[in-house]
């Protein structure tokens, strides 16, 4: 047996050797030295504890976005409509972020220092920075400003949160969530009533449609839809072949009762996108024939408009269609005109009291109405037609280029991440979700727009890695032969 190494006479806190009887002393002045430079080993508990706030903080802004502090079915009224005219919104919601916030963004800071704190995307910044700007403009600064503070502080804690967790944790933990709230929908139908749209609502029309927990039918389907493209790769990736089919069926029922078209019809043609994105990056012959096929469908579409436009503008004229978009579509329109370039400042159209734009250019029951139905006039109005252009190259132009043809982490879905994000690009053109603060929709696209920086990211950290080994290195790497164990002739 080899004996024990003596211990070193060594004080590594101080780089000397020392021979001071005083151990007491010694040791003291060693942590002290340590606590202040950071170098001590935590105890595991700490350890497990600081790699829980990430999930935690994730865990709470999906609940918080999905289903708020007082659901309808629970509390009877719709939530999401209090304090719009004013624009006071929901204060403890609104809180609950704020806290969110403080607490990851400490945890960052602790963690990996003040600088990872500033380690934000750059499309993020970009738009962000952008609305605001729109602030100097706003109608209404005080109101713009809580709310593009709100904005901010939602969208860094899903930053902050996605950062410091893998790839795979964030995907299932947003499954586990979305699961759970399903259960919960489903069990809301059984035992509440106003978690079925009711005939004593404003909306009268909507009387028998599906919406559980949430505050609309529409809320509903979106995040069914949601819940289609996460449990379909729960079944395929993750081989979750008994709970990801079941959990996929019955939010495909839900979503049917919910009655919602918009999503039901999106859901399909972004999960269509992103198998197409993983085809074109895998067979570079295949990308080819899709760009061209866009391309001559994008020409004829133009040439289609033009032969019927006199019947597609009489459907768009039709107060009927659309549910009533139609009627809300032109007052948006006008108002762009009249402010081309800066609209009315983030945050600053819809709900900032007896200024609003819409008592000028609406009237009747269009003036009782928050929303644009459709994310895409709905940011031309508030920031502009350069807030709308920084958003199409930074949300649908740049991540679609980067699903079509950039190196990606091995570990990542193309699939889902482009599904997600081609369904939010879609249902924006019937609702209005993107940079809308804390919509579901809009959550998840962050999420999604951060897994794809991060998966970017590190395939570039990989690649410079392996170009930076020595020739001889690279060489033995190119042709190492293969693990497999030779089969006998």
């Amino acid at each position: 047996m080899r004996p024990r190494p003596s211990p070193r006479p060594l004080n590594s806190a101080f780089g000397k050797c020392v021979s001071d009887p005083d151990a007491e002393s010694c040791g003291r002045m060693y942590y002290l030295k340590a606590i202040r430079t950071g170098s001590y080993p935590r105890s595991r508990a700490l350890q497990h504890f600081q790699s829980c706030i990430p999930k935690l903080a994730l865990v709470v802004l999906l609940f918080l976005s999905v289903i708020g502090l007082s659901p309808v079915a629970i509390f009877g009224e719709d939530t999401s409509a209090v304090g719009t005219q004013s624009g006071d919104g929901d204060v403890a919601k609104q809180l609950s972020f704020v806290l969110v916030f403080v607490v990851i963004a400490a945890h960052t800071a602790v963690t990996g220092g003040l600088r990872q704190l500033l380690q934000v995307p750059l499309p993020f910044c970009v738009l962000l920075g952008w609305c605001w700007i729109s602030l100097l403009w706003a109608i209404n600064p005080d109101v713009a400003l809580r709310r593009v503070m709100l904005t901010t502080m939602v969208m860094l804690s899903l930053t902050y949160a996605v950062r410091g967790l893998p790839a795979r944790t964030v995907i299932g933990l947003i499954i586990g969530c979305f699961a759970v709230i399903l259960v919960a929908d489903w069990v809301s139908i059984a035992l509440l009533d106003f978690a079925v749209q009711q005939p004593t609502e404003v909306a009268k029309e909507l009387a028998g449609d599906w919406r559980g927990l949430h505050n609309h039918k529409n809320e509903a389907g979106a995040f069914c839809a949601i819940c289609c493209i996460l449990f379909l790769h729960a079944s395929y990736q993750m081989r979750s072949f008994f709970c990801g089919p079941l959990l996929l069926i019955a939010a495909a029922v839900f979503l049917f009762m919910t009655k919602s078209k918009t999503s039901g019809g999106f859901v399909l043609v972004a999960m269509a996108i992103g198998a197409m994105t993983s085809l074109c990056y895998n067979n570079p012959v295949f990308r080819k024939v899709v760009l061209s096929a866009l391309a001559i469908g994008a020409l004829l579409a133009i040439s289609l408009v033009d032969i019927y436009y006199d019947s597609l503008f009489a459907i768009f004229d039709d107060p009927a269609a659309f549910t009533g978009r139609s009627q809300i579509w032109p007052i948006l329109v006008d108002y762009i005109s009249d402010h081309p370039l800066l609209g009315s400042g983030y945050g600053s159209f819809w709900s900032v009291g007896d200024a609003s734009p819409i008592f000028v250019y609406g009237s009747g029951w269009l003036t009782k109405i928050f929303q644009a139905h459709n994310g895409y006039l709905e940011l031309a109005v508030q920031t502009g037609l350069i807030g709308l252009a920084l958003a199409l190259a930074v949300l649908v132009a740049r991540p679609l280029i980067l699903l079509f043809s950039a190196p990606l982490h091995r570990q990542t879905s193309r699939w889902l991440i482009c599904s997600i994000l081609a369904f939010g690009c879609l249902h924006d053109l019937l609702e209005s979700s993107l940079l809308d603060r804390a919509n579901l929709t809009w959550v998840i696209m962050v999420i999604m727009y951060c897994l794809l920086a991060d998966a970017r990211i590190r395939a570039r950290a990989a690649t410079s890695r392996f170009m930076g080994l020595p020739g001889r290195q690279l060489d033995a790497l190119r042709h190492r032969p293969s693990r497999r164990p030779s089969v006998p002739a």
